[in-house]
């Protein structure tokens, strides 16, 4: 949410331009955090792919597949801020589109723990 043109602070989940690896991106007042997998994701397949912020932890977690890939230390700080959500690509410029297909994109307002990452992924959902 946000950009690094619209906002001093935001959060996305992307796939990296360069590399096709799935990157969670964070910045607040007290710094920056980038998770990005090891691995590219660009095998014709689908898969799901979690970005989970635990303030209360201080963990920022990454998942592919209902498999943790990545973890790291959040700053802690906030996020908000007046930029709208984009979904699909940036919301400031017309380039930088994600190319391929999604479903059941979903937004939590609270982290959610590894087993209902698990659970959400062996149910397909």
């Amino acid at each position: 949410k946000g950009s690094t043109e619209t906002a001093p602070y935001w959060w996305k989940l992307e796939l990296a331009s360069t590399s096709n690896r799935p990157t969670f991106n964070l910045r607040t007042p007290n710094g920056a955090q980038t998770l990005q997998a090891s691995s590219a994701y660009n095998d014709g397949e689908w898969h799901h792919v979690v970005a989970v912020r635990d303030v209360d932890a201080g963990r920022l977690r990454l998942y592919i597949d209902g498999d943790e890939v990545r973890t790291g230390s959040d700053h802690g700080g906030s996020v908000d801020n007046g930029a709208d959500l984009s979904i699909g690509g940036k919301d400031t410029l017309d380039d930088d589109f994600f190319e391929g297909s999604m479903d059941g994109v979903r937004l939590y307002d609270r982290a959610l723990g590894a087993g209902e990452i698990a659970l959400i992924y062996s149910l397909g959902v």
